[in-house]
């Protein structure tokens, strides 16, 4: 079989990976937003196929160059047996 042992990267190392990915998607989403004067939220609650009760908050758009543009802002896994700040996570969602 040879000695070639494909090595795969830590639990921790992948994490920060993910984490260093997504502060930097953060900031470029920041800049493309910097022009965008109105911007429709949408809420998508769903239960993941872990059983875990997940909400997406998305931004949708036109661009200066008349474009439909929509991304999602954030992603949040919430306790299933709790009542949740809807307008608390949306200003969540705004402030960063």
């Amino acid at each position: 079989m040879g000695g070639n042992v494909l090595k795969f990267p830590s639990e921790d190392t992948i994490k920060l990976a993910l984490a260093d990915l997504y502060y930097s998607q953060r900031e470029i989403l920041k800049e493309m937003m910097v022009d965008v004067e109105v911007m429709s939220l949408s809420l998508n609650n769903w239960t993941s196929a872990f059983g875990q009760n997940v909400l997406t908050a998305s931004g949708h758009w036109i661009s200066r160059g008349f474009r439909r543009r929509d991304c999602v802002l954030e992603v949040y896994v919430l306790p299933l047996d709790e009542r949740v700040n809807i307008i608390a996570l949306l200003r969540d969602v705004m402030d960063k």
